[in-house]
């Protein structure tokens, strides 16, 4: 299975707006991020992410295979920030505007870790992609809207919880 992770850039910002310390949040992620090694992964390999630690942490623990989102050739922004060499391939999504409709593309499920605009932006073209949606509940101040809710396939699992709905997937 081919799990997209979704989570925050800006991480310290991130565990301050939701309470929660580095310390803790990095110990529930590198725990997470062992489990998933029986799995494929696929992220946008931002420098300092969450995406780029989860990697990190699968690689340590024996996972073999990252996926990067990464346009290779997007003029308007570029790419100096990623961190291409945590990808074991990368997948050529053109500009930055394809990203999340490739991201939910190759992905199966997405694994999200903390909701914030681009996890939003992700999480809603999976409607056309009819992806699943987990949220870790330890990492959100509240669920999505209901009428957010309704267009997609949202389930909100606790990290120890996660094993047995990947298998229901």
């Amino acid at each position: 299975m081919r799990i997209g992770i979704v989570g925050p850039t800006k991480i310290s910002a991130f565990c301050n707006r939701i309470g929660k310390s580095k310390k803790r949040y990095f110990s529930v992620v590198r725990k997470i991020a062992e489990f998933l090694t029986k799995h494929e992964l696929v992220i946008v390999p931002d420098k300092g992410s969450l995406a780029e630690f989860v990697a990190q942490a699968y690689h340590t623990s024996g996972g073999k295979k990252v996926m990067g989102v990464v346009p290779k050739k997007d003029k308007e922004f570029g790419i100096s920030w990623l961190n291409l060499k945590i990808c074991d391939k990368i997948i050529d999504c053109s500009t930055w505007r394809n990203s999340p409709e490739v991201f939910d593309e190759v992905s199966d499920v997405l694994l999200v870790f903390g909701l914030g605009a681009g996890a939003m932006i992700e999480i809603g073209y999976t409607k056309w992609w009819e992806r699943p949606v987990i949220i870790l509940k330890e990492f959100i101040s509240s669920k999505l809207p209901k009428e957010i809710e309704r267009e997609l396939n949202i389930h909100y699992v606790s990290a120890k919880g996660l094993s047995k709905k990947l298998k229901q997937l």
